[in-house]
């Protein structure tokens, strides 16, 4: 099964592709749906009862996954590439919704603050490394696959052991330095 949904990556990779695929597996896995919506919403309630959309169209938009339970609703947006941004259409039109947006490149910090209350920023790298390290436990052969699938389709680099001496080519090490610069803690200063 993982074999099969890692294939799907060589024809099925373009944004609507990913949200297809990811929907199916919200639609068809549990457990694949607890990990990815605790990843996205914290304090989502998995034991609500759920009702879940793939672009419900509400006055000229169409995001990409509503998500209801009875006490709240939630809108999830996917982008892969694509910088056309609907923030303030999904606040409009879905006014009572959390929010997340989730790329597969940084968004801009000035929008991250014009809107750290309305939406739930994150990346696919974020989302891939959150349920890879939940599914370690479970070893559910759709996530492990899903996972696969979503490595090749987003061009995510899994950097196991950080050494230069290890490095062998500039892709490999610009995704070694990206790494250890979204995984240090430190606060650095200029002296100037």
């Amino acid at each position: 099964m993982d074999k099969f949904i890692e294939k799907l990556s060589e024809r099925f990779n373009s944004e609507n592709d990913l949200s297809d695929i990811t929907y199916t597996l919200l639609i068809c896995s549990k457990d694949f749906f607890d990990i990815f919506i605790k990843t996205i919403f914290p304090d989502f309630d998995i034991t609500s009862r759920i009702s879940i959309e793939r672009e419900s169209f509400n006055n000229n938009c169409r995001p990409d996954f509503t998500i209801s339970t009875c006490n709240h609703k939630y809108l999830i947006e996917v982008k892969k590439w694509n910088m056309n941004q609907h923030f303030q259409q999904y606040i409009t039109n879905f006014p009572e919704y959390k929010r997340a947006y989730i790329t597969n490149y940084e968004i801009d910090i000035e929008t991250q603050k014009q809107y750290k209350n309305e939406y739930n920023f994150l990346t696919w790298k974020t989302i891939f490394d959150e349920v890879s390290k939940e599914n370690r436990y479970k070893k559910n052969t759709l996530i492990t696959g899903y996972l696969k699938y979503l490595k090749n389709v987003c061009y995510i680099m899994e950097i196991k052991d950080m050494r230069f001496n290890n490095l062998s080519n500039l892709a490999q090490f610009n995704a070694f330095v990206t790494e250890l610069i979204e995984t240090t803690k430190i606060e650095y200063f200029s002296l100037s």
